[in-house]
């Protein structure tokens, strides 16, 4: 990988930044205010007694000991504590307690707390492997300065808005193989699988300029089993009450590194490929003309010449990772929402035909003018949310709500219930994409509230550690749906009303979602 150095020639600007997209700062109701009195932090509301036995107390809330699952039913016990013990408590995990936020103030309280180091904790599966194996450790799996030395070099790239800008041409290629493929089919047959494939595609184009070909390939199904047991073993790390992985290579452990090893050397193998035809290009002198076609994010990160190939590999492998899953089924859930609210479907239908009509290129400046096609994947993220929280540590004593919170601790700012909860979201579970337009109906939600909290829903997260894909999946989000409800009309089997949901680490839906797909006329008549 050492012929990265021929590669020195810097990339010009030359891409148009997407349109600014307004957002509007919304009232909540205001958290009670303490009486000045601060309470110490074993005063903290939370279960007691046998439920607060170190590494064991968490575990007492699910099966066998309740009717509880402990993936499907999460949230439910969850929200049982809030109601008991309010917006602020705290819980075992482990030897140690988590406080889990239930309310937008106090939240808002936290994010704004000064972050320096931006610590995280990690099971003892992930502190393991890297002990065992000598590469570089992933974005998502690094903290401190040494997540500071991988982000802050790669956000030019990957967070800055015109980012989205330079790669929504490249996903738009894939978008279009996907519905040309759909018009065969007319239908998906588990929805979240297929699209998987359709995400996995968009990860590749936007990593290494290359397609894997996976949207007609059987073959290539083996890296989307590998990046599902990957995600499946890091959840049962995150759940084990004690963190055996620390210091014995369960199976679990050994299902982890073998499938992530295959992934690192997957990812080692495609950058190789594509600076041999970088540095051919270079050769023959015709770089320049085809940077000036076609944003290579590859090219433009090694021409900056901050971080080497090793560490870019590791950057690369959090889109694999995270992208995958989460697009398959963040956008199988966008348009479920659709196919159960045929009207909202229509809405969205005349709001594309309007701006775009019938055209198979949409790009970004059009995709921008789209706000009801933002809002319906916006309240969609809100009902089911992508994941239950977003963790904080205070880097010093701090007081919260009334508490004093040490130094260390974890603090869960739990979205996922604050996003159903009706203090906040009048009719939480109903999908109404009106409630993110400016024109949104209010008769419809609830006269004389319309201004919704906005610290709840950040289905990328917020601040200097949200998601660092953003920009990629965005718009492979919004291309996908928007051109699904152009060309179909989507519906689900007769009969079914309601799909019921459990957790990998991102929610998915517990039985296999179908699709039917109804060709509109005048996605044929060209």
């Amino acid at each position: 990988m050492k012929s990265v150095q021929k590669i020195i020639v810097p990339l010009q600007s030359h891409f148009r930044s997407p349109l600014r997209r307004s957002s509007s700062i919304a009232q909540t109701t205001a958290f009670p205010q303490t009486d000045g009195n601060v309470k110490t932090f074993s005063e903290l509301p939370g279960p007691t007694g046998i439920h607060d036995i170190p590494y064991l107390g968490m575990a007492l809330h699910f099966k066998p000991f309740t009717k509880y699952e402990i993936l499907d039913d999460f949230v439910e016990v969850m929200t049982s504590f809030r109601e008991k013990y309010g917006d602020i408590f705290k819980v075992r995990a482990g030897n140690k307690h988590v406080i889990h936020v239930c309310h937008p103030d106090i939240a808002d309280q936290i994010y704004k707390l000064p972050y320096k180091e931006n610590h995280r904790h990690f099971p003892g599966m992930i502190e393991a492997f890297y002990k065992y194996n000598d590469i570089p450790r992933a974005l998502s799996m690094r903290s401190g300065k040494d997540w500071a030395k991988l982000r802050t070099p790669s956000n030019e790239h990957l967070l800055k808005p015109k980012a989205m800008a330079n790669f929504t041409p490249l996903i738009e290629r894939v978008a279009n193989d996907f519905i040309e493929k759909l018009k065969k089919e007319l239908q998906m047959n588990d929805a979240v699988r297929e699209i998987s494939k359709y995400a996995y595609e968009c990860v590749g184009i936007a990593s290494f300029n290359k397609r894997y070909g996976c949207l007609n390939d059987s073959s290539q199904d083996e890296m989307l089993d590998l990046l599902n047991t990957i995600l499946k073993t890091l959840q049962t790390a995150f759940l084990m009450p004690f963190d055996i992985n620390r210091y014995y290579k369960t199976k679990t452990y050994r299902e982890f590194e073998q499938t992530f090893l295959h992934l690192q050397e997957f990812l080692k193998k495609n950058m190789e490929e594509q600076i041999l035809r970088l540095n051919t290009m270079r050769d023959d002198g015709t770089l320049k003309d085809y940077l000036q076609n076609e944003y290579n994010f590859l090219y433009a990160m090694l021409s900056g010449g901050k971080l080497p190939p090793e560490e870019i590999v590791t950057l690369i492998s959090d889109l694999h990772t995270g992208a995958v899953e989460g697009l398959g089924n963040g956008i199988t859930f966008v348009l479920c929402d659709l196919a159960l609210n045929p009207d909202k479907q229509e809405t969205l239908y005349e709001e594309i035909t309007q701006i775009v009509g019938d055209k198979s290129v949409i790009g970004i400046d059009a995709l921008q003018k789209m706000s009801y096609l933002q809002a319906c994947i916006k309240e969609s993220q809100r009902i089911t949310y992508p994941f239950t929280g977003m963790l904080r540590i205070p880097e010093s004593d701090v007081t919260i709500a009334g508490y004093r919170i040490p130094k260390g601790t974890n603090i869960n700012i739990n979205h996922k219930m604050m996003s159903l909860d009706g203090r906040f979201f009048p009719q939480p579970t109903k999908f109404l994409p009106e409630r993110w337009t400016r024109d949104g109906n209010t008769d419809v939600i609830d006269k004389g509230y319309t201004n919704f909290p906005n610290v709840i829903v950040k289905p990328f997260g917020l601040g200097v550690r949200s998601c660092a894909g953003v920009r990629v999946a965005k718009p492979a989000m919004m291309l996908s749906v928007a051109k699904i409800i152009q060309n179909f009309e989507v519906s689900l089997p007769n009969g079914e009303k309601e799909i019921k949901t459990t957790r990998l680490l991102f929610p998915t839906p517990k039985v296999p979602v179908n699709l039917c797909l109804k060709p509109r006329q005048s996605s044929y008549s060209n």
